[in-house]
């Protein structure tokens, strides 16, 4: 085999290689524009409709409540949400360029909610950071690198006299809701996390329960019954 040959043959087929590549970008950005399916009905293909991409005028934002003071405060969390599961909901229900009704409020913004020491979080570091405002270190709950409790919103109106509930679709201790009102390093001490939650002080707790609740290290056994706990330390 000449020199020159290895080469060539190099050359070619990092051409066939670069060409395929360019057809699967093509094939992709077209099936985005015009066919991409948005599957219903359990992933039903007969009940699959094209994302509607028509223009739209935009939609009017609601007007702001009147200069009163306000008497109930709801904060729903949508745990996971990021940005593409929102244009993934209004492409489906409202067409790619219309607005879901949380859209059209007349003031929004976003937060970031990544762990203290990483782009990577979970649903404690995440929860916390919606709670208390501050980042924490990765599957703690609302607790700082040297295991300082922060304050959460929750903690601040029930201090105020202002009657709070926590309610989840999730397990009672699950780390969205626990980030509210529990202050431990990590979310696996789901015994501390049990006690601390139940001498909160918060007036409603509602969520999935089990007849044993989960004992040190995670097991299931039943919770130790341990003296209330103290207020912690912001």
């Amino acid at each position: 085999m000449s020199r020159l040959a290895v080469p060539l043959r190099l050359l070619l087929a990092a051409l066939a290689g670069a060409a395929a590549l360019a057809a699967a970008v093509a094939l992709w950005l077209w099936a985005t524009e015009s066919l991409l399916v948005v599957q219903r009905n359990g992933g039903d293909q007969s009940q699959s409709s094209a994302i509607d991409l028509s223009p739209r005028p935009p939609a009017e934002p609601l007007p702001v409540v009147a200069a009163q003071e306000v008497e109930n405060v709801v904060l729903l969390i949508g745990d996971g949400m990021g940005f593409s599961h929102v244009l993934a909901a209004r492409s489906e229900l409202v067409g790619l360029n219309g607005r879901l009704f949380f859209e059209r409020f007349p003031f929004t913004g976003w937060q970031t909610t990544h762990a203290l020491e990483s782009l990577y979080t979970d649903s404690a570091a995440s929860a916390s950071s919606l709670a208390t405002g501050r980042k924490v270190p990765y599957r703690a709950l609302s607790a700082d690198a040297g295991g300082r409790a922060r304050r959460t919103v929750a903690e601040a109106a029930r201090d105020r006299g202002m009657a709070v509930g926590l309610v989840t679709d999730s397990y009672l201790w699950d780390a969205t809701m626990a980030a509210f009102v529990a202050h431990v390093a990590s979310r696996r001490m789901t015994d501390e996390v049990i006690r601390q939650m139940a001498y909160s002080r918060i007036d409603l707790l509602a969520g999935e329960v089990h007849e044993s609740l989960p004992a040190e290290g995670g097991r299931t056994g039943t919770a130790r019954r341990r003296r209330p706990a103290s207020p912690p330390r912001y």
